[in-house]
């Protein structure tokens, strides 16, 4: 393990000093249109392996990074030593959560422009999802489903089939040739693309939708060819597999586009209230187990799955006119079924406004206060939570080029100037440099800004400051010109009076 990385992960006030030594800053003021920032990459790209052994190379990097390099090469940690095996600097801060680190300037210039370089390969990589989605979604809308056909027939999918293939007809409204083959195609090439990466859960999520795509498209047998046909377990099949590449799509602007922090913050509220429903889920089973035993005899209540719906669809509310109040006081309807009478109404109706009062206002007030919260934390979290996917998508990414091209170039230095307008690529730097900075601050936009404004005024205090020294200084010359001056005609006067003294 390199000097770097042990510093990530045991010491990481170091390690934040090995990342300032490779940054410099101007001295001009911020709002400059000359300042400009040095940034040196050496210790994030595994720069040992950059650094040349000449000693004319060594003389231009920086001294704490020479001095890594001697420490490298003492302990025989050089490029030989499987380095290529190690986990990436980027890696080991989000793994050991190392936020100071994550937030630091050169960290974010570096994910810039590996951001930058990927570019091309993100557009490819979402155009191509795009256009299998599109497929799928045609495929399964211009299918007609297989209950749909069987329904009212009293025969088996496979007798259907051959009637249909005898009679000319078709289970799908539109020519589908194209869009099912080329869901199929797009989808072992996404497979394929997702078996070379790293086995993550967005990887495994997309696998599973690529062979349910495959396993709803793919004919079983000639008769599914020539008719469009599915098979009853393909519908389900392709059901799930439309949802969750829907789903999916997401996953996919929150690693690649500005958005993925609100989707970020769903995530986080998702997750506290899967928390919370756990822990009260015995109130659900308790109150669905009570309506079953004392109302089992209306259909909302007649088992347990739907005593269960019907209490979750209570918890949620939706205590109106269709749900449980409905089928209470439909007993008071002249001549009602034996199916609407409550036979023990004063514990019925007791365990009734027990459950409005707890779970449907005080228990789901509740879960909510506390799901959303504070925005703003979870707003932070988030925005740690995103950049730390950024980071292992970039690393995966890179990880897979360095396999395919071992020997590319990386690049070692930039310099960035904040208030330049420049070119394209200069441009696109700011804006992605800015994006990502902001996604790695723990505060809130309001504290940014002041903090700006207060720097700008730091900024024009510093500046009347030495104007005002200039000008003290010019004063302090003045004063001394007239005291001169002063002495000068002092001493004259004497003069003249002690000559007039002794001519008389």
């Amino acid at each position: 393990m390199t000097p770097f990385r042990q510093m990530i992960r045991v010491l990481p006030e170091a390690a934040q000093l090995v990342l300032d030594k490779h940054t410099t800053k101007s001295e001009l003021p911020q709002a400059h249109q000359d300042n400009f920032t040095v940034f040196i990459f050496d210790p994030l790209e595994d720069s040992w392996a950059l650094i040349e052994s000449s000693a004319n190379s060594r003389e231009n990097l920086p001294r704490v990074t020479r001095l890594l390099k001697q420490i490298e090469m003492s302990t025989g940690m050089n490029k030989k030593s499987d380095n290529n095996k190690m986990e990436h600097p980027l890696r080991m801060m989000v793994k050991f959560q190392r936020e100071e680190l994550l937030q630091h300037e050169l960290v974010i210039a570096s994910l810039t422009w590996k951001r930058i370089d990927r570019m091309a390969f993100n557009l490819l990589n979402i155009f191509v999802y795009l256009l299998f989605l599109a497929c799928f979604t045609s495929f399964m809308l211009l299918t007609k489903p297989t209950y749909s056909i069987v329904a009212g027939t009293n025969r088996t999918v496979e007798d259907v089939c051959l009637a249909m293939m005898n009679t000319g007809q078709k289970a799908y409204v539109l020519t589908i040739d194209v869009v099912k083959y080329g869901t199929i195609v797009l989808a072992m090439v996404q497979c394929f693309a997702s078996l070379a990466d790293y086995f993550t859960f967005e990887n495994v999520f997309e696998l599973a939708i690529y062979s349910l795509a495959i396993a709803t498209t793919v004919d079983t047998n000639g008769c599914m060819r020539r008719t469009g046909l599915r098979e009853p377990w393909q519908w389900q099949t392709g059901t799930a597999g439309i949802v969750f590449a829907w789903i999916d799509l997401l996953m996919f602007f929150q690693r690649t586009t500005p958005i993925g922090i609100y989707l970020g913050i769903f995530g986080l509220i998702l997750t506290n209230l899967a928390n919370l429903a756990v822990v009260f889920s015995p109130f659900l089973v308790a109150f669905a187990l009570a309506f079953h035993l004392l109302l089992g005899n209306q259909i909302r209540f007649n088992d347990m799955r739907n005593a269960f719906s019907s209490t979750v669809s209570m918890f949620s509310g939706e205590v109106g006119l269709a749900d449980a109040s409905h089928a209470m006081f439909n007993r008071y309807e002249p001549g009602a079924s034996p199916e609407k009478l409550v036979y023990y109404a004063t514990l019925s109706y007791l365990f009734f406004l027990t459950f409005v009062a707890f779970m449907s206002i005080a228990l789901m007030n509740m879960l909510t206060g506390i799901a959303v919260g504070d925005v703003e934390a979870k707003k932070s979290q988030a925005n740690l939570e995103t950049v730390q996917q950024l980071v292992n998508s970039l690393v995966d990414s890179y990880t897979l080029l360095d396999k395919i091209k071992p020997n590319r170039s990386l690049r070692r230095k930039y310099i960035y100037f904040p208030n330049q307008k420049g070119g394209i690529q200069r441009q696109l730097f700011r804006y992605l440099y800015s994006h990502i900075e902001k996604s790695t601050r723990n505060e809130d936009t309001s504290t940014q800004g002041k903090r700006m404004e207060l720097d700008e005024v730091l900024d024009k205090l510093r500046e009347k400051v030495g104007a005002l020294r200039v000008a003290f200084f010019m004063l302090s010359e003045a004063v001394a010109v007239l005291n001169r001056n002063a002495g000068s005609d002092e001493e004259e006067s004497r003069s003249s009076d002690y000559d007039t003294d002794s001519y008389e």
